[in-house]
């Protein structure tokens, strides 16, 4: 049997809807992939709230994308919002307003569980595999942090470095020049007796 699925992702700074079939042998079949520039992240990080200009699109746009869902005839969806739903004061009325204008019932993810999907959805790959023979690094250069001590916890060694300051959403940190010598130093070093 084969089932049609939608996934909506509510970013910082896109809307997207993935429309997959899954077949009874678990094999994933992509459909359809729209994405939609919705600058949610502009306001939320900058204003701490978002904008109703903003709200009236990302409404629109879910209300177009269970359009196509409609007409694909979805099975089941999920629907996530991350860093820029998440850190908005009008986080609840958004959501509430999603609900009542498109019927879709969006999830907020916090952190762990936004980069935990990401790797999920690494180690579904059809060459996962055969990538990890060998050995592989997953890197998350994700707005909000990364979390190799997840990965350490399945078995992965990782090395977690950076300097703590870089985080796309507080671009008034500052750093000096002897932090980011020493990370640079230390990447060198790294990379040179990997």
């Amino acid at each position: 049997m084969i089932h049609t699925f939608a996934a909506i992702y509510i970013g910082s700074y896109e809307v997207s809807i993935k429309i997959f079939e899954i077949s009874g042998k678990k094999k994933i079949r992509d459909i359809d992939y729209i994405r939609s520039r919705i600058e949610l992240g502009r306001d939320a990080y900058s204003k701490g709230s978002i904008g109703y200009e903003l709200v009236e699109a990302l409404c629109d746009t879910l209300a177009e994308y269970k359009k196509i869902m409609d007409g694909y005839r979805v099975d089941s969806y999920e629907a996530y919002a991350a860093a820029a739903l998440r850190n908005a004061e009008n986080e609840l009325f958004i959501l509430d307003q999603i609900r009542i204008r498109t019927g879709l019932l969006v999830k907020v993810l916090s952190n762990s569980e936004h980069r935990f999907i990401s790797y999920k959805s690494v180690a579904m790959r059809e060459d996962f595999e055969r990538m990890i023979q060998k050995g592989a690094a997953v890197v998350d250069a994700g707005g909000g942090g990364t979390i190799a001590y997840i990965m350490a916890n399945y078995g992965m060694e990782v090395i977690d470095s950076g300097i703590a300051l870089l985080c796309m959403h507080a671009p008034y940190e500052v750093s000096s020049k002897a932090d980011i010598y020493e990370a640079v130093k230390g990447y060198r070093a790294f990379l040179a007796n990997a």
